[in-house]
């Protein structure tokens, strides 16, 4: 009986001494978890500082280097100023020598012309009174016609100058042509080569317009190209300088304009960091930036009646398949299609909306898009988009007061980097993903090369109107000139803002590497092509609040 009791004595303490293990165990389990979360927070924001910290050492870099460039011009330049100064001095002492002989010859002159001035007056005193007034009186009076006909000669000319003005201004508005900014970026780790004494294929000039590239060939000097673009920005070039210059597409969203800014380049060329950007400091990218704008902008605003609903939507096309980048649950990305809308634009029924009135929201939904968009590695970047990604804006204002409503839309294009499949080194289902890039972008640019050649096909379709059917018929016009919007998806989203209803923006990015220099000249090439297209006058979409209702 003894023994039993101790058994039973002996078997609770070992049960109450198990049943606190099992909490020490739980809760040893549960600091686990959060030392887990707070591992893996730090770790992402490591992983962040890490990117910010790499773009900035590469912004520094680029900074020397063009100082150093600049410097260096400027060493040219004071070698030419003092060989020009040596120049003038030699043509001063010819020139001295020259007036020496000249002055001789006028004092000659001057005793000669004393003399017949004596003369004159001598002549002038015998003039009457009454002629010396009235000869003034008439130098008043042209004096004054004089000064008269000067001011309106100059009123002349500056309203010419202004109505020039006006006029150049206003054909740029109707011709409405496709603006293009150019952006090399600076040397990177990965690129292996040092940056302090490698030389970037990408010249760009001074005049902020205007770059060379330089091509190595079989030639002992490499192959010059020499293009001109509305902007062009060299490495040194932060991300405020490239928001500044696009800040103006930002505004015409707000004024109720159709706006498409995409970025386009080889993969690794930098157009995530131009368009997204990392961190929420001076790294930022067009995105975040045009969104604090729009914000900012709709309070301004306010002050004068208007009041902004503001919605923002994120998906990715990839292998001509659409993604909901914002969707917090997967499985009705299969449903996704684009869709024509009763106005003649498109729209994606069913795609995720989100009201936007912070930008910490907007840095909250960036992060959950990147986290679901495709990427993948490739030989050319570690971090290589495999899918174009479509960040909209959706604004909507009203003006009590007018009695006015417009509805504006702002399209931020991050395209998947074009590249040639034995330089990328992918296989199999990379391979894939790289033809499929390369056919949208394909279809890209026969949409615009169809935009580039409507106005040289009109006279023709005017002839065969007339053959056909003795006279002028719109609708063989629009069969013939038809624009291959449908050939991809990516093209047939932005139909709206490439078919001359909305402001586009091409931002082509290039990468300073020798190895690049292939692909740079032909988005180059691509970018002066998409440059000379003319769209047309954009149309502003607004309307009354009776008409709406």
């Amino acid at each position: 009986m003894a023994s039993r009791k101790a058994a039973e004595g002996n078997e609770q303490h070992i049960r109450s001494r198990l049943k606190t293990l099992e909490t020490e165990l739980q809760e040893s389990t549960r600091k686990t978890s959060v030392e887990g979360g707070v591992r893996q927070m730090l770790e992402e924001q490591m992983r962040e500082l890490r990117v910010e910290h790499v773009a900035v050492n590469a912004q520094m870099e680029a900074v020397k280097s063009e100082l150093k460039r600049r410097q260096s011009a400027d060493a040219d330049s004071k070698t030419l100023h003092h060989k020009e100064i040596a120049a003038l001095q030699e043509q001063f002492r010819t020139e001295k020598d020259t007036f020496s002989c000249q002055i001789d010859k006028l004092q000659e002159m001057r005793v000669s012309l004393e003399s017949e001035v004596k003369t004159l007056r001598d002549r002038a005193s015998t003039v009457r009174d009454g002629d010396v007034e009235e000869l003034c009186e008439v130098k008043r009076e042209a004096d004054v016609l004089r000064r008269r006909l000067n001011e309106l000669s100059n009123q002349g000319a500056h309203s010419i100058a202004q109505k020039d003005a006006l006029i150049l201004e206003l054909q740029e508005k109707l011709r409405g042509n496709v603006r293009v900014f150019a952006r090399t970026r600076p040397f990177l780790p990965s690129d292996h080569c040092d940056s302090n004494a490698a030389v970037p294929v990408v010249s760009c000039d001074f005049d902020g317009q205007s770059l060379k590239l330089r091509r190595p060939g079989k030639k002992a000097e490499p192959d010059t190209f020499a293009f001109t673009f509305d902007k062009v920005f060299a490495p040194s070039a932060g991300q405020d300088a490239v928001f500044e210059d696009v800040a103006e597409f930002v505004q015409s969203s707000l004024d109720g304009y159709h706006v498409c800014l995409f970025s386009y380049g080889q993969t690794g060329s930098g157009k995530t960091h131009t368009m997204q950007g990392s961190g929420n400091g001076q790294m930022r990218g067009i995105i975040p930036r045009s969104i604090k704008k729009v914000l900012e902008e709709c309070e301004v605003l306010k002050l004068q009646g208007w009041s902004y609903t503001t919605q923002v939507s994120f998906l990715e096309i990839y292998n001509e398949s659409l993604k909901d980048l914002l969707a917090t649950t997967r499985g009705n990305d299969d449903k996704l299609t684009i869709k024509k809308d009763p106005k003649g634009g498109v729209h994606v029924p069913g795609l995720t909306l989100v009201d936007v009135t912070a930008i910490e929201q907007v840095e909250a939904l960036m992060e959950r898009a990147n986290r679901a968009r495709s990427v993948a590695c490739t030989d050319m970047n570690a971090q290589s988009s495999r899918s174009h990604s479509v960040f909209t804006l959706h604004l909507q204002g009203v003006n009590d007061k007018d009695g006015v409503m417009l509805n504006g839309e702002l399209n931020l294009v991050d395209l998947a980097g074009s590249e040639r499949a034995s330089r990328s080194n992918v296989s199999g289902e990379r391979l894939k993903e790289t033809q499929a890039i390369n056919k949208s972008l394909s279809c890209l640019a026969d949409v615009f090369n169809a935009i580039g050649n409507k106005a040289s096909h009109v006279c023709l379709l005017l002839c065969c109107g007339a053959l056909l059917y003795r006279s002028f018929n719109p609708f063989v016009c629009l069969l013939l000139l038809q624009i291959p919007f449908r050939n991809s998806k990516l093209t047939y989203l932005l139909q709206s803002s490439l078919s001359g209803d909305g402001k586009t923006l091409m931002m082509v990015n290039l990468s300073p590497t020798v190895e690049s220099a292939s692909e740079s000249l032909c988005s180059l090439r691509f970018a002066k092509q998409v440059n000379q297209c003319e769209l047309g006058k954009p149309k502003r979409q607004i309307k009354s609040r009776k008409d709406h209702a």
